[in-house]
């Protein structure tokens, strides 16, 4: 029985040292992982500036499809749209996102972004582009678009 005891004892410390080396190397490398995935999810630019550009490409196909709730949904209570006066046909449109700036969440007018991008309308043979600024914020908790603003307007000048 001496030698069954010696037996259990080695096994028990070997199931000792595999569980400390568990806790000591296992533990802190799963918690490093999880720090460095959540930490690219969160500031990832691309990850970030794909639901910018989602939430304006939202805009437009509910702006040309006349869904007054989704229009709703997707801007701020004081959205301001300089592109009103366009007529935006459904199916000849085209949206371009070129650069997301971020910007401090410590603002006045709760803007986290401002996305540069194109629209452009092809239209009975007249094509068109507008490059836009569109600010991006926060209300209520929500992810919304504050403003679309005309910069430049561009004619097709391709011979």
């Amino acid at each position: 029985m001496v030698n069954g005891e010696n037996y259990s004892d080695v096994n028990n410390q070997k199931k000792a040292k595999k569980l400390n080396l568990f806790l000591v190397v296992g533990v802190p490398l799963a918690v490093v992982i999880i720090c460095l995935v959540v930490f690219f999810i969160i500031f990832n630019p691309f990850i970030r500036n794909s639901t910018y550009n989602n939430l304006i490409g939202d805009y437009f196909h509910a702006l040309v499809n006349n869904d007054t709730n989704a229009i709703f949904n997707l801007t701020s209570s004081n959205f301001v749209n300089e592109l009103s006066f366009i007529s935006i046909p459904k199916k000849n449109y085209t949206l371009f996102s070129y650069n997301t700036e971020t910007v401090s969440e410590n603002n006045e007018n709760n803007i986290i972004a401002v996305v540069l991008f194109s629209l452009n309308i092809n239209q009975l043979n007249n094509q068109s582009s507008y490059l836009c600024n569109a600010e991006i914020g926060k209300e209520n908790g929500k992810i919304k678009i504050f403003s679309i603003r005309k910069k430049y307007f561009g004619v097709n000048i391709t011979k």
